[in-house]
Formats: C-alpha cells, sequence, structure tokens
C-alpha cells in the first residue's frame, strides 16, 4: 500500500504497536468510526451494560466497529490475571454474532504499563484499520464503565463532517447520581469550575480532557505521534496536543454518562478522587483557589500588551506567581517570544506554546501548596459567580453546577471567540 503522508509512515515505522491488529480487523473496511474501551478489573456485568450502550446507539448509515481490550499487569494477582482470562472467554461469546465488535485480552508489561499503554494498543489498532484502506476516519474513545446517549455516533460524525479543519474533540459528559452522591458532585462541579475559571482568565487551551469523552481523526493521531503511555492523565497529555494547534473542539450535542464510582485502578481521577472523598469527607470536596486564577488573569493581561507593544517582561507584584515565574525562567521565555516574530498573533501562539496547560496546571499546584490553599467547592461556587457577574440564585451546588453546564455549553467555538477577544482588546484576556 502507497503511504500518502511521510508522517504517517513515520509512525507506522517507528511508534505504531500493532500488537491488536489482527487478520479479521484487516479485511474489513468502509469503517466511520471506531470506538476503543480499555478495560481492566471491571465487572462482566458493566461492561456488558456499556457495551449494550453503543448497540443501542443510532447508527443511520455509518459503518462502526467496536474495539475492547481486557488487560491486565504483569504483576497483578494470581487472581486478577486469572479472572481477566475468564472475563475474555465470556465476552467472546457474549459478541460472537457481533462482527464488528471485537474483544482482546493482553498482558501489560514494563513500567509504563497501565491505561495510557491500553489505550494507545487499542488506539494503533484502530489507526492500523483505517490506514489499510488510506481512510481517515474518527477513533473514538470510552471507557468500560460509560454510557452513550443514543444519538452518540451520528453527532460525532456530524462535528467532524461540518469542522473539516478541527482534528479532535472534547465530548460533553455528566456523571450518573449527581444529585444523590456528593463525592462525584463535588468532583464535576470541580472539574466544570477549573474549566470556567480558566475561560475567565482567557486561556486558550480551557477545554475538558475526559479519556472516555474524547475523539481524534486517525490521520492527526498519528501526525502527532499517537497516544502517550502515562498511567493517568494520558487524556490530558493527549488532548492538549490538538489544543496547541488549535484543532481540537468541544462537543455539546450528545452526551456520555462515566460512572460515578470509586475506584482503585488509576492514582488521580474520577475514582480516585470519589474514594477520597468516601474517606475523608471534611477534606473533600475542595477546588482550587479562586485567587490563583485572578493574580495570574491581572499579569496576562500586561503579558499581551507587553507582547503586542513590544515593551519589557512584565513582572508579577504578586509573591506567589512571582516566585513560581522564576522557577520557570518566565523571563527568558517571554524574551524569546518577544523576538520570536514581528506578528503579535504569532507571539501570542509562541507564548501559549510555551505557557502551555501544563505549565498553568503546575502553577495551580504551586500556588495550592504555597499558601492559596484549594477551597471548598462552595466558596469557589460563589466567587466564580461574582467574577463572571452572575446572578446567585441558590446555594444548592448541584443547581450551580447545572447553571455551569449550561453557560459552558454557550460557547460553542471556544479558540475562535477567545481570538476575538483578544484581538479586539489584548488587555482584556477572558472570552466568556
Amino acid at each position: 500500500m502507497a503511504i500518502k503522508h511521510k508522517y504517517l509512515q513515520h509512525y507506522l515505522e517507528k511508534k505504531c504497536d500493532d500488537s491488536l491488529y489482527s487478520d479479521q480487523l484487516a479485511t474489513s473496511s468502509n469503517t466511520d468510526i471506531v470506538v476503543v474501551i480499555p478495560c481492566y478489573k471491571e465487572s462482566l456485568a458493566i461492561i456488558k451494560e456499556t457495551l449494550d450502550s453503543l448497540s443501542a446507539a443510532e447508527k443511520g448509515q455509518l459503518e462502526i466497529k467496536v474495539l475492547l481490550l481486557i488487560n491486565y499487569k504483569e504483576n497483578d494477582s494470581k487472581s486478577i490475571q486469572e479472572n481477566s482470562v475468564k472475563q475474555y472467554e465470556e465476552l467472546l461469546l457474549l459478541t460472537s454474532t457481533d462482527p464488528n465488535t471485537y474483544i482482546s485480552i493482553k498482558e501489560l508489561k514494563g513500567k509504563h504499563k497501565g491505561v495510557g499503554m491500553a489505550r494507545k494498543v487499542l488506539m494503533d489498532a484502530a489507526f492500523l484499520h483505517f490506514l489499510s484502506y488510506s481512510s481517515n476516519g474518527l477513533i473514538v474513545n470510552l471507557d468500560a464503565d460509560t454510557l452513550v446517549e443514543s444519538n452518540y455516533y451520528k453527532i460525532i460524525a456530524a462535528h467532524f463532517s461540518a469542522n473539516p479543519h478541527l482534528e479532535a474533540a472534547s465530548i460533553d459528559f455528566t456523571h450518573r447520581d449527581l444529585k444523590s452522591n456528593p463525592a462525584i458532585l463535588h468532583y464535576e462541579f470541580h472539574l466544570n469550575y477549573f474549566i470556567m475559571m480558566q475561560r475567565w482568565v482567557g486561556l486558550p487551551f480551557a477545554y475538558q480532557t475526559i479519556g472516555s469523552a474524547m475523539c481524534v481523526r486517525a490521520f492527526a493521531y498519528a501526525k502527532e505521534n499517537g497516544m502517550n503511555m502515562r498511567q493517568a492523565g494520558e487524556d490530558f497529555y493527549f488532548l492538549h496536543k490538538y489544543s496547541k494547534n488549535e484543532t481540537l473542539g468541544d462537543i455539546y450535542d450528545t452526551t456520555v454518562y462515566p460512572s460515578g464510582r470509586e475506584s482503585d485502578r488509576v492514582p488521580f481521577g474520577t475514582g480516585k478522587a470519589v474514594a477520597d472523598y468516601n474517606r475523608n469527607e471534611k477534606e473533600q470536596g475542595y477546588t482550587y483557589n479562586p485567587q490563583s486564577f485572578i493574580i495570574l488573569k491581572q499579569w496576562l493581561r500586561v503579558v499581551l500588551v507587553a507582547l503586542r507593544d513590544g515593551t519589557n517582561y512584565p513582572e508579577s507584584d504578586q509573591p506567589i506567581l512571582s516566585a513560581y515565574l522564576d522557577s520557570i525562567k518566565a523571563r527568558i521565555q517571554f524574551e524569546k517570544v518577544a523576538r520570536s516574530s514581528k506578528n503579535f498573533d504569532t507571539r501570542i501562539k509562541h507564548f501559549f506554546t510555551w505557557f502551555d496547560a501544563f505549565v498553568f496546571f503546575k502553577y495551580l499546584h504551586y500556588c495550592r501548596d504555597n499558601g492559596l490553599e484549594n477551597v471548598p467547592s462552595a466558596i469557589a461556587s460563589k466567587a466564580l459567580f461574582k467574577l463572571q457577574g452572575w446572578d446567585m440564585n441558590s446555594s444548592d451546588l448541584y443547581e450551580n453546577l447545572l447553571f455551569l453546564r449550561k453557560k459552558g455549553r454557550e460557547v460553542t467555538d471556544y479558540n475562535n471567540q477567545w481570538r476575538a477577544g483578544l484581538i479586539s482588546n489584548p488587555s482584556s484576556t477572558s472570552a466568556s
């Protein structure tokens, strides 16, 4: 097969894992969407519920394939390994009449064994399938305990068809049992608050990065060197490759429904947050201090004006931010950016290529550990509403979360709205 783009050949030869690419998958074609599902220490009943949810979703004329990987680690107990094999055999029987569902099993080895590796081998198999007949189809990630809305496939396909410049997307999500489960309510509030505060600050990478709610074009997947093999946070690092090159979008017209249960499968994320909350309520239900966002926004306003006008590096008058900026050599980075181009828009892009989602995330943790401790959700909610100029009609966290979800989904093209606000007034970095 002749490969049109050199980056596809490079990924195929240097980066791609073909261990799940079966002869059966290779012989099929005309696929529009491949859904990939890593499955570790999961019950058969939960997996079946997820597969049933996918089966019930409307397909129309779309051709769909589902790849599910039962995985276990080389150092897992004998019982976990035996249960994984048994589960694999049961799933083979369960899906034997479905030619578009592929069940695999794999022992993960080495220092990277975990969900990142599981996602990678699945996504690589999907990539190889699309590459085999030169199709830039869609690779969609789901988790084994996540349900989908009935219009799931149709909306995802329509979104990428209507937005040919976009390479990846974050799909709308909401955890089940929000109202009755305070642990997951606080965690989902934290996730929405985190993005809404970023948008208030005016950061271009303010997108949700949830592993069970993301999708990517097959060739764009290879162009950005595929999935990383982190044992947690793999979704954050993966999707922000696309926020950096301005090809990440939001899909709000369909929703996925992750479970709100606790779990020990990954060192952070939903399951860990719920488990921590359930063990010690007094120290959980907290989120980032609003003051961390406020002082950053004040500094960024000055930075953007300095980049526009060609003035010197602006020091921060806030000790905690100043100390963090010194620790990451911000002055040197700013001066590099200022010299990088005569074009203001290019300089801004270069600045946020450096001051990216990861640098920002480290900043929030630096603030948390150096005087701006996390605050209860209720305090954070009140601060966000005040900063945005919204009336807070309720002190109920569930009602406020619903309001945040509604406001967040009013921004249907965040990148363009952020850029439009920046160009019209670089001293005001907010797009919301």
